[in-house]
């Protein structure tokens, strides 16, 4: 674990993080963001401003319950490596004002360049299934290209899920690449 002092570079928004320099130092983190995923289960949350946006590894341990949605105030330290260290939350409103997503395509979200950052894309789901607590869609966008959508199950039920299929749906939420052996 990495510990920011006094005396360390203070950084005071997302894109500040994303293109600090130089990257081997130890910097301090103090934002306003809004949680735009967050999921104990996993455990995955990413916050983001209105520069950019991090993730932030393992909260557990907050003093603050966390919510999707909650406006909050971040302290942190950032390691060489650019991960979010020791992460402090301080609850400022339940519910914060969303970032506007923009609308993205298939090839922008295989670009990874919208990677943490809360969009929108249209597609029609093709299939759905309920492993564990989360439905997994694919959906089909532009050009017959296919996406994954992860969902938390407390935020959709399979009757409802169901009856989208072949449907033209937006989806809203955090954008991520899943990495696999192919690269």
């Amino acid at each position: 674990v990495v510990a920011a002092t006094a005396e360390s570079p203070l950084l005071t928004n997302a894109a500040q993080v994303l293109a600090r320099s130089p990257v081997d130092r130890v910097y301090r983190l103090r934002i306003t963001a809004t949680v735009t995923f967050y999921d104990p289960t996993w455990p995955i949350l990413f916050v983001q401003d209105d520069t950019d946006a991090l993730y932030v590894p393992s909260p557990f341990g907050s003093a603050v319950p966390l919510a999707t949605s909650n406006r909050v105030s971040l302290e942190a330290s950032i390691g060489p490596s650019g991960q979010v260290e020791g992460a402090h939350f301080t609850l400022l409103k339940e519910s914060g004002d969303w970032p506007v997503p923009p609308s993205i395509s298939v090839a922008d979200l295989e670009s990874g360049r919208f990677d943490r950052r809360y969009v929108s894309l249209r597609g029609i789901l093709r299939f759905a299934s309920k492993p564990a607590n989360h439905f997994i869609l694919q959906l089909e966008g532009a050009g017959n290209r296919g996406f994954q959508v992860t969902v938390p199950g407390t935020l959709a039920d399979r009757g409802i899920v169901a009856s989208w299929l072949d449907a033209e749906v937006e989806v809203r939420g955090v954008c991520g690449s899943i990495a696999d052996s192919g690269g």
